[in-house]
């Protein structure tokens, strides 16, 4: 009995080492494979012959939004009753002076889709816009801009 438990102790030794030695093959071709990639110049294809395509951006849809009211120049007026309230002065195209936008969404989410939703919601309000800026301590009278 102990000398069938050597020969299953051997066969399966060497069972592990054919697994390790496979697993360092496909190790070193996938760093070949990774290391050539990175050697092609800029737009080149990788081996499946396409187009290497941005990476995603996989930020949290509540950063996109904090980043996108900050680059859209929208200040925060108030947050009292849950829903943060947030407004900008804009030069609308065909406009004669500037307009107040507003722009507020629900300070706790209601389903995954909400923050998508808020996004979606904000870059709706960039249409038309020819120049967007901050308000001035919350409040700022029309401005002429044209005649």
């Amino acid at each position: 009995q102990i000398e069938s438990i050597r020969d299953e102790n051997l066969q399966l030794q060497a069972e592990l080492a054919r697994a390790l030695l496979e697993r360092d093959q496909a190790i070193e071709t996938r760093d070949d494979m990774l290391s050539t990639m990175d050697q092609q110049p800029a737009g080149a294809a990788d081996a499946r012959g396409q187009a290497r395509a941005e990476q995603p951006d996989c930020r949290a849809p509540s950063e996109k939004l904090k980043e996108r009211l900050r680059d859209g120049h929208w200040t925060l007026c108030r947050q009292g009753g849950g829903h943060p309230v947030y407004k900008r002065t804009v030069v609308l195209q065909d406009a004669t002076e500037t307009t107040v936008q507003v722009f507020s969404h629900a300070s706790t989410a209601s389903d995954w889709r909400s923050m998508h939703n808020a996004l979606s919601d904000l870059r709706a309000k960039d249409n038309g816009v020819l120049t967007a800026m901050p308000l001035a301590d919350g409040v700022q009278p029309a401005l002429f801009v044209r005649r």
